[in-house]
């Protein structure tokens, strides 16, 4: 096999709780679940241990040494010894949205990488290494994360829900949101929980009642138009 092409799909946060700081990094509860949403990442092997990345669509002006797909490929060959790959990614994920776009396609290029010189090993080392969230976008589906977002517990859910994503013509950087957060000082009711037990129980009506996000303040005063 030299070529191979990975669905790398968005997410979404239902709740996000932030419970508090742990070394000097914000520590979060949040129900998160994968959606259709997603940006198309093929791989073509290399003879050599180079890591080459064409972005299209959305992420055509990610600059090269900041995109989380070429970082997680050169890590990849760096760890398991393997040669390269020119990695083509198709980008339809909006940027700076909170979907987890960039940890999908360095999880994409993880698992690519894998399957191309067969590698069989657990990539959760490498994921946690790349961003708080990335180890979720290993499989995706409905979960709780926590601790820095690298913690994740998957829910057995069948549930099945349609959503309209709007996306805001800025982007809005993490780190500015939860400086944001902190500047403001707010106290907010923390729903991770009472959501997770609602739709476990297949009550949707008091689970979507549930749905909230401790950085919707902070956004809102960053980009007025959120």
């Amino acid at each position: 096999m030299n070529k191979i092409k990975i669905t790398a799909n968005a997410k979404v946060n239902f709740t996000l709780d932030i419970t508090g700081v742990k070394n000097g990094y914000h520590e979060i509860e949040s129900l998160v679940a994968s959606v259709d949403l997603s940006d198309a990442v093929t791989l073509f092997k290399r003879n050599d241990g180079l890591i080459t990345v064409k972005m299209k669509g959305l992420g055509r002006n990610i600059p090269e040494k900041s995109n989380n797909a070429l970082i997680a490929g050169e890590l990849f060959v760096k760890t398991f010894g393997t040669l390269g790959a020119d990695i083509v990614i198709d980008k339809s994920i909006p940027l700076g949205g909170g979907l987890g776009g960039s940890s999908a396609d360095a999880v994409a290029v993880l698992k690519g990488l894998a399957a191309l010189y067969g590698i069989s090993a657990d990539l959760t080392p490498l994921a946690n290494e790349l961003g708080s969230d990335t180890a979720y976008m290993l499989n995706g589906g409905f979960a709780v994360i926590s601790g820095r977002g690298e913690k994740v517990t998957p829910l057995s859910v069948n549930a099945k829900f349609y959503l309209l994503i709007l996306s805001a013509s800025e982007q809005i950087l993490a780190k500015s949101a939860y400086g944001e957060y902190d500047k403001q000082g707010l106290l907010y009711e923390k729903t991770t929980k009472p959501a997770v037990a609602y739709l476990t129980n297949g009550e949707n009506d008091k689970f979507l009642n549930c749905l909230g996000n401790h950085l919707t303040g902070a956004a809102k005063w960053l980009l007025p138009e959120t």
